[in-house]
């Protein structure tokens, strides 16, 4: 007797699943897909993008309340934390879009492109700018933390540095230099950070990544250097 045995089952597109569940207007549905991509383990700085931003769109799509409108505020921000110029707002709808402009002039964003992986051993510039509303002067600061080995449970302790003034307009810049303040001198290394602006009443006025869920970078001595919303895409 012939044994038949099966492939197993490929996962189906449930981002192409949500978008065209937004498209029929069935929200609720694509929020549920939404939330399983993003549990996914590996996606791009590109996927994540378009997952909030899809995931403002859904909300935005759902009864008018104070509750979807500052859920889908969140996802914006976020999306604008790992894409600065908003390209997944293409997909996103005319809502998305039209609240986004709100948003990013309504409020302070700390915007960066995002470094997925560096040299190890070479000074090392970490780049921000600040868009959108803000009242006086305000400060950016970078905190980062060097990893030395994977799969450690220990709280990372971060050091943090203040951000100087760049020539371009609300732009800021910091050095990691090796052997200097934690970093790591050359060899395969995980640095994590996150850059803060302060208003000139110590407020936070937006943080991209935070202490608990920071962007993350790759020191190598091999891989290509990497950063910005194509990285490793």
């Amino acid at each position: 007797m012939a044994l038949l045995l099966c492939a197993p089952a490929v996962e189906p597109d449930r981002l192409a699943n949500a978008r065209s569940l937004i498209a029929a207007g069935k929200y609720a549905d694509a929020l549920v897909d939404l939330q399983a991509v993003s549990q996914m383990y590996g996606n791009t700085m590109k996927e994540q993008a378009e997952i909030f931003s899809l995931r403002a769109g859904a909300l935005l799509g759902l009864p008018d309340t104070p509750e979807h409108r500052q859920d889908a505020a969140d996802a914006l921000v976020a999306m604008y934390h790992v894409d600065p110029e908003g390209t997944a707002l293409a997909r996103a709808g005319d809502a998305a879009q039209k609240f986004a402009q709100q948003i990013r002039s309504g409020r302070a964003l700390v915007l960066t492109d995002r470094i997925v992986t560096a040299r190890s051993g070479r000074p090392l510039r970490i780049r921000a700018r600040l868009a959108g509303a803000r009242i006086g002067e305000p400060q950016l600061f970078l905190d980062y933390s060097a990893q030395h080995g994977p799969g450690s449970d220990e709280e990372p302790e971060y050091v943090r540095i203040p951000m100087d003034r760049a020539a371009a307009p609300d732009s800021y810049e910091a050095w990691l230099r090796p052997g200097l303040g934690g970093v790591p001198g050359g060899g395969e290394h995980l640095l994590i950070y996150y850059i803060e602006a302060l208003g000139p009443d110590g407020t936070v006025l937006d943080s991209n990544g935070t202490a608990k869920d920071p962007i993350r970078l790759t020191l190598s001595d091999t891989l290509p250097e990497a950063a910005g919303l194509a990285a490793l895409d």
